[in-house]
Formats: structure tokens, C-alpha cells, sequence
């Protein structure tokens, strides 16, 4: 009952002031952008959100909706949604909820343009659509992007000059993709040598092969999408940020090692000025995963806030 309620007040929370339109790739397919605005009638700032690598709807992310129910506050703001490629509905469980089991299965569409390349694209047009057809956009971009998400946004912001502030989240980024997974799949492998070499000569094919037909740890996991997540370090990228950047990483999260969010945070000299790393005990892989439901509502309040807070002083 609880996830309908989630559900329900995400899709209520998109339909009003809402609408989606239809920007063009330099090949003439089609990038969906989902626009919710506020009611204030004054141009307002966008919040970019970025959703993780699963080929299921933005529409289904409970972290989504929030920050979409929270668009009317002190500080209103728009929320925008540059839509995953051909994303799949998973089949609702009986309480309502939706879950994806190992087998299911993304669309044609979603693997032929889901890569973190394009995707760095596909915001990158967007953005270029609405500086020349949002007259309610009031010229500034805050950015909240989670896993993949983050990974895709630490670029985009970084290339959009309207960038004012970013919070990304469950990223790592201190170390290569390539160097987190073979630690974290390696590190209870015996014997271990075997295990890396058997990663290696994985992450060579992908290298070789980077087609969108083939996956690897899961449907949505093209060897397409690998080859464009692999090598990349987003040190290389953030260190030409000129915003202000909150790094936050669960302690306990089994996908992307925190090694690899201290090491972003290291050699982005955070705590400073301009960057924050926050680092929650018990927290998994999503904000809020494994802690309790008052704990990860006061987490997002205050990841929000601090974006608001540094992106429109």
C-alpha cells in the first residue's frame, strides 16, 4: 500500500503544470523532455534530475516524484526530466509496487541509445531547446543526479555554463569503474588472481565490442553502456567545475565502493568552499536505502536544501 501511495502522489505531483516535449537528436530521433513547473507565473530555476541506469520511467523513481512534490516551497523551482530511451513499465507487484527481478528485459530502443555519451547528449539538446523556448526558466540550472544519473550529470553541469550548484549522489567517480568493479567482485574470490583475470579479459571485450546488442550484469547493462562507463573518472571532469558540489555516498553501499566517492572527494580537496562530501553510516545504494523512513526523509530535506541554498544565493 505504501509504494501505491508513492506512486500515486508522483504521478499527481507530474500532471499538474506539467507537460513533455519532443527535441529532435542530430539524426531526428526523439528525446522526450518532462517539464513540471510551479505555480508561481515568474520565471523560476530548473533542477535537473538524473535518474540511475535502469531502463524503467523516471515517473517511477520515488526520489523523482519528491523532488517534484517539493516545487512549490519557498523557493519554487522547475523540475526537469530528459526521459530515458524507449523505458519499460515493469508488471506491479500485488502491493502495488513495482520491482525489476533478474529477468526483466529493457526495450530495443533504450539499448540502441542508452550510453553515458549520449545521454551527456540528450541533456546537453535539451538544455539547448529551452534556453531558446522556456521564457519561465530564469537563466539558472541545479542539478541532482544519482548513480548513472550522476555520472551523466557531473558532465552536463559541468558543460552548461548555467549550472549554479550540483548534488550527486551513489557516484564514486574518485577511481575508474573498471578499478571499483574488480575490487568490489574480487575482494571474496578465492583465488582472487583468477578472478581478476577473468574481470579483465570481461572489461577487454566490452572494449572490443561496445554493441548494444550484448549485456552484462543485467538487461540494461549493454556492453554499449559499459564501454562508455568503464575507463571514465569524473575527478578528470569536476575539476573544471565552477559551482559549488555536494558529494553524498551511503557507507554501506554494495554497487559503487565508497573508496571510490573518498577518493572524488579527496582529490576534489572537499571539505572546502565549493565542494561537500557527506558520507551516511547504514546508508546502501539510493538515497535513503537502508535507513529509516524519518532518517532518509531528513537526509533529502537536507540535500535539497543545501541545493537551493548554494544554487540560488
Amino acid at each position: 500500500m505504501l509504494k501505491l501511495l508513492v506512486m500515486l502522489l508522483a504521478a499527481a505531483a507530474f500532471s499538474a503544470n506539467a507537460e513533455t516535449l519532443l527535441v529532435k537528436r542530430i539524426d531526428g530521433s526523439a528525446i522526450n523532455v518532462e517539464i513540471q513547473r510551479p505555480a508561481s507565473s515568474k520565471p523560476v530555476p530548473i533542477v535537473l534530475a538524473i535518474d540511475g541506469s535502469l531502463c524503467t520511467p523516471e515517473g517511477l523513481s520515488e526520489w523523482v516524484g519528491w523532488l517534484r512534490s517539493q516545487r512549490n516551497g519557498e523557493k519554487p523551482y522547475s523540475v526537469l526530466v530528459v526521459a530515458k530511451p524507449g523505458p519499460t513499465t515493469p508488471a506491479p507487484d500485488r502491493d502495488g509496487g513495482y520491482s525489476v527481478g533478474p529477468h526483466f528485459a529493457c526495450s530495443d530502443e533504450f539499448k540502441r541509445h542508452y550510453t553515458l555519451d549520449q545521454r551527456v547528449l540528450d541533456h546537453l539538446q535539451a538544455l539547448a531547446y529551452l534556453r531558446k523556448n522556456a521564457p519561465w526558466w530564469d537563466g539558472r540550472l541545479l542539478l541532482w543526479g544519482f548513480s548513472d544519473g550522476a555520472h551523466i550529470g557531473a558532465r552536463v553541469a559541468t558543460y552548461a555554463p548555467e549550472t549554479k550548484a550540483g548534488v550527486l549522489i551513489g557516484m564514486g567517480g574518485g577511481t575508474s569503474m573498471a578499478e571499483e568493479l574488480e575490487r568490489m567482485m574480487c575482494a571474496t574470490e578465492k583465488p582472487a588472481e583468477t578472478c581478476v583475470k577473468n574481470f579483465r579479459a570481461q572489461a577487454d571485450e566490452i572494449r572490443r565490442n561496445p554493441i548494444p546488442s550484448k549485456s552484462w550484469l543485467g538487461d540494461a547493462n549493454t556492453y554499449a553502456a559499459w564501454s562508455s562507463r568503464l575507463d571514465g573518472v569524473e575527478t578528470n571532469v569536476l575539476a573544471f567545475a565552477r559551482f559549488p558540489i555536494l558529494l553524498v555516498h551511503g557507507a554501506k553501499d554494495g554497487s559503487v565502493p565508497v573508496a571510490a566517492a573518498r577518493a572524488l572527494a579527496s582529490a576534489l580537496k572537499a571539505p572546502s568552499g565549493t565542494v561537500q562530501y557527506i558520507e551516511v553510516p547504514g546508508m546502501g545504494h539510493g538515497l535513503g536505502s537502508g535507513l529509516t523512513p524519518e532518517e532518509s526523509k531528513m537526509l533529502r530535506g537536507r540535500t535539497l536544501d543545501w541545493l537551493l541554498e548554494h544554487g540560488l544565493q
